[in-house]
């Protein structure tokens, strides 16, 4: 329980330092900020799995592990694209959480004309962060609490993390902003899932890398609407 702790504050702590005013302008050092501490814990999930003898069954690829997590992925997409319209409708003041996400990503031009760059960022975190929540902090809640309460626990803490963004992704006339936290949420319960049934993390890695570059750099929400 208390590497869940410790990796849920450190995940929080590590938002609050990439999404920093004097941080926004350079999306390189956020997401620097960002990954630097995932690295760490992905390194102990990692070494967690070499000392139990579980590092080759737990991440070695199998046959249909791509086009699994990419159907997980579409259908994620599909998820996020009614909760836009359902939570933040176009042309209403709730527009504002929206844009001050994607403004933390990175200016919309400069994403397209570093598109690589973006992808690798994207493509690394999201592993970095399979590792971490799937990996590490599920690790240690099935170990005490069990799997059918170790998933939904893991989805809970990691929405948790992401509490900072309430407050640092507000808008002025819409208030404080839920999408990063309730995203948090619903993805990780279909992660936590995967794995939970799985005992492997691959398809989670694929759909998280898939439908995190989806979202970012391929088809934007705030185009789509």
């Amino acid at each position: 329980m208390l590497t869940a702790l410790v990796a849920a504050t450190g995940v929080a702590l590590a938002l609050v330092l990439a999404l920093r005013p004097a941080v926004a302008g350079s999306p390189p050092l956020a997401w620097a900020c960002l990954a630097g501490p995932y690295a760490v814990m992905a390194l102990a999930a990692l070494a967690r799995m070499r000392r139990d003898g579980t590092l080759r069954e737990k991440l070695l690829p199998r046959s249909g592990d791509v086009a699994f997590g990419a159907s997980v992925a579409v259908m994620l997409f599909f998820g996020a694209l009614a909760a836009r319209m359902l939570i933040v409708p176009p042309r209403t003041a709730r527009e504002a959480w929206l844009m001050n996400v994607y403004l933390r990503i990175g200016d919309p031009d400069a994403v397209q004309r570093h598109v690589l760059a973006y992808t690798a960022a994207i493509v690394l975190v999201a592993a970095l962060e399979e590792l971490t929540w799937r990996g590490l902090v599920y690790d240690a809640l099935e170990r005490s609490l069990g799997t059918r309460r170790a998933y939904p626990a893991t989805a809970v803490l990691y929405a948790l993390a992401h509490a900072p963004t309430v407050v640092l992704l507000s808008a002025p006339w819409a208030g404080p902003n839920p999408l990063v936290v309730l995203a948090a949420l619903g993805c990780g319960l279909v992660w936590g899932l995967l794995v939970a049934q799985s005992g492997r993390l691959p398809v989670a890695i694929v759909s998280h890398e898939l439908f995190a570059w989806a979202l970012a750099v391929q088809f934007p929400l705030w185009r789509l609407g």
